[in-house]
């Protein structure tokens, strides 16, 4: 009996120190791969969305929730209430969120102007002409997130729209100031050098010729352009593209049905013999503001090719270099 029960006593110990060694490995690893907290800093360098396919709010409603610094943000419409409480959530928890708005819109129904301004910094714009059509916001000094996309119910769910959000604490330098050049809280201005970005590049409404850039870009094209505008009546920028047809290269647009005017330079695109349709989205808006240049060069932001937006609007555009990113707006385009 002494002897069985030594057995018995034995083989239970062994049982015991193989399940005991047996859990220690397993604490290791959990304790090497536990997920770490994301931030605004774990994005990646550039990314772009397209809505409604992709839910715009939603991607900015993460970008505000993970934000720990500031916010500085340039809306030209806000009326979605989930992006509001967002903001104001991220001021409540003690990050300084200053906002630039259009005063003309700030009256607008469903604007979320009055509710925000109850805990929110917000200088508004009013101009006799013009706009502040800006679309953008800068994340804890370090991730841009712009494009044609105003947060509001139509804007989200309906029209089509894109944006590109971009780490870069180099490029957040030039929205932030062009953030206090619309506010008009220039003496926060850093202006001792020009920020740039390789591959990237940003230029603002009276402060860059945004106009002549575009021009100088479609200037360069070599094999194609191709553009999905929501209102296009610039003559110059139309002369270009049409100069570039002629001269063979491969032109292709796409334009608002709904912005159809006698100024639209949509009928003298047709008449010399270039491929521009009207978008598809009949009941919502096509709302992009893109060219491509052979496949590889992207411009995109808030600039429509307007008189307003090259002489009284404040705007943005921005130029990125990327053959992924440029088929990924061709496919956008594509599909309007």
């Amino acid at each position: 009996m002494t002897g069985k029960n030594g057995n018995s006593y034995t083989i239970k110990l062994i049982i015991l120190l193989v399940l005991l060694l047996s859990l220690l490995p397993c604490h290791n690893y959990i304790g090497e791969n536990k997920p770490k907290s994301i931030s605004v800093k774990d994005y990646d360098s550039i990314s772009t969305y397209f809505g409604p396919k992709d839910d715009l709010s939603e991607q900015l409603i993460k970008l505000i929730n993970l934000s720990e610094k500031n916010i500085y943000g340039a809306f030209y419409s806000l009326r979605l209430p989930k992006v509001a409480s967002a903001l104001i959530d991220a001021k409540n928890r003690g990050v300084n969120v200053r906002l630039v708005m259009d005063k003309g819109r700030t009256n607008s129904r469903r604007s979320k102007y009055a509710l925000l301004k109850k805990y929110i910094s917000i200088n508004t714009i009013n101009q006799p002409r013009g706009l502040m059509h800006n679309k953008f916001c800068v994340f804890d000094n370090k991730v841009i997130w712009t494009g044609s996309y105003n947060p509001t119910y139509n804007g989200t769910y309906y029209n089509n729209n894109n944006v590109v959000v971009i780490n870069s604490e180099v490029l957040a330098k030039d929205f932030i100031g062009a953030f206090h050049r619309i506010s008009g809280s220039e003496n926060e201005i850093d202006d001792r050098r020009r920020t740039t970005e390789e591959d990237i590049a940003v230029f603002f409404s009276k402060k860059d010729n945004c106009k002549q850039k575009i021009i100088q870009l479609l200037n360069s094209a070599e094999t194609s352009i191709c553009f999905a505008s929501f209102i296009f009546t610039d003559k110059d920028i139309a002369k270009v593209i049409i100069s570039k047809h002629n001269k063979g290269i491969k032109i292709t647009g796409v334009m608002e049905k709904g912005m159809d005017s006698f100024w639209n330079m949509f009928s003298f695109f047709r008449h010399v013999g270039i491929n521009v349709k009207w978008d598809r989205n009949y009941s919502h808006r096509m709302h992009h503001k893109v060219f491509l240049i052979d496949k590889r060069i992207i411009i995109t932001g808030s600039f429509n090719p307007t008189f307003s937006a090259h002489k009284v609007n404040w705007e943005n555009i921005i130029v990125i270099q990327d053959v992924e990113l440029a088929g990924q707006f061709m496919d956008e385009i594509k599909n309007l």
